[in-house]
């Protein structure tokens, strides 16, 4: 009987081992999904805060409002996708999603829906879910399986980049046939 043969895979390095523990206190606790509903689910992602109140921009047209920015108050492009105008209440009766945004020294420029009133918004932003960030960190760590690029690399063994000389054409060495 022929058995087939596996390639050689070696053990996982100490070093990903040691970060993978670090990744893995930074996570949050897990929670059992019996004792969870879909109202505290919904709670728990809906962490936006109130940053401030939207006034008309009037320049630029219907649903262009300005949002001072107070201090050093900036936001990462994923948190402006999720962003949205809505009461000082909260989202929960009715909410205009952000179309559009430009940042113009300490203010925020935004364009919602043209049908958005003109009075009464408040620019929410949702609030960085680091711990989602840190278990998808996490999972991707653990999948590693292969490293025999890295093996390879610590025995010295790896192909190295062409060096182009001064003079020589850039791009990929030609290779002699024959």
């Amino acid at each position: 009987m022929v058995q087939s043969q596996r390639p050689r895979q070696s053990p996982q390095p100490r070093w990903l081992k040691e970060l993978i523990d670090v990744v893995r206190l930074l996570c949050p606790p897990q929670k059992s999904r019996a004792g969870q509903n879909t109202t505290e689910e919904r709670a728990a992602t809906d962490t936006a805060k109130c940053r401030g109140p939207a006034v008309p921009y009037e320049e630029h047209g219907p649903g262009w409002f300005s949002v001072p920015l107070a201090g050093c108050q900036a936001f990462e492009s994923d948190q402006l996708e999720a962003a949205y105008l809505a009461p000082r209440e909260g989202g929960h009766t009715h909410k205009f999603q952000l179309i559009e945004t430009v940042h113009d020294g300490n203010v925020l420029r935004v364009r919602a829906a043209e049908h958005a009133p003109r009075s009464g918004l408040f620019l929410w932003i949702p609030e960085r879910d680091t711990g989602r960030l840190y278990l998808s960190l996490l999972e991707g760590l653990s999948s590693i399986t292969q490293f025999n690029l890295i093996d390879r690399i610590a025995a010295g063994h790896a192909n190295p980049v062409p060096v182009t000389r001064p003079g020589e054409k850039e791009g990929v060495p030609e290779v002699p046939f024959g």
